[in-house]
């Protein structure tokens, strides 16, 4: 494992407990996906999708979107509506729309590799680091039909009310399952 990687960051997380700029969080997941790959950890998934999602305009490798489909092929059942397999998805995975897989994995990701834990242990500081990470993927859609029989995208809206919400579009068409993301 290149140290180096882990000092840099370890330096840039105790400058930076709390997020100001998006370019701070793009670093951040940078950062952290080179670690990952050096070391071929297979035990991040949620924290290797969000990086990657960072990084990329639009997701649609089928070994990243696996992740969703994986995860959510199985809430769909094209005869529902939309409000009904989203409330499955929300049911079957409500840490996933909370947002707390991510945070746990990036938890676990700084306590591996002995790394500064303010950010995640001040509640403002991570309120304000995901909210500039959603910005970040906002119009980056997940091309999920290399991976899936069921979902053609997930896309990161805002509903009226001004929440983030995923929205699944669905291969079949339909109305898409629509989910307010909620974290704290």
């Amino acid at each position: 494992m290149n140290s180096n990687f882990i000092k840099k960051l370890r330096i840039f997380l105790q400058n930076h407990s709390t997020f100001t700029e998006k370019c701070e969080v793009v670093y951040l997941m940078v950062e952290i996906r080179k670690i990952l790959d050096i070391d071929k950890n297979k035990l991040y998934q949620s924290l290797r999708f969000y990086c990657n999602w960072t990084l990329h305009v639009d997701l649609k490798n089928k070994s990243t979107t696996q992740f969703i489909s994986k995860m959510f092929d199985r809430d769909i059942d094209i005869t529902k509506s939309g409000k009904d397999i989203a409330r499955k998805m929300k049911s079957n995975h409500p840490d996933f729309f909370k947002l707390n897989d991510f945070k746990d994995e990036l938890k676990k990701f700084f306590e591996d590799y002995n790394l500064p834990l303010s950010l995640l242990n001040e509640n403002i500081n991570w309120i304000n680091f995901i909210k500039l990470l959603l910005e970040i993927v906002e119009e980056c859609p997940v091309i999920c039909i290399k991976s899936s029989k069921k979902i053609h995208k997930l896309e990161l809206t805002k509903n009226k009310n001004g929440h983030y919400c995923y929205k699944f579009n669905l291969i079949h068409g339909g109305r898409p399952p629509i989910i307010k993301l909620k974290f704290k």
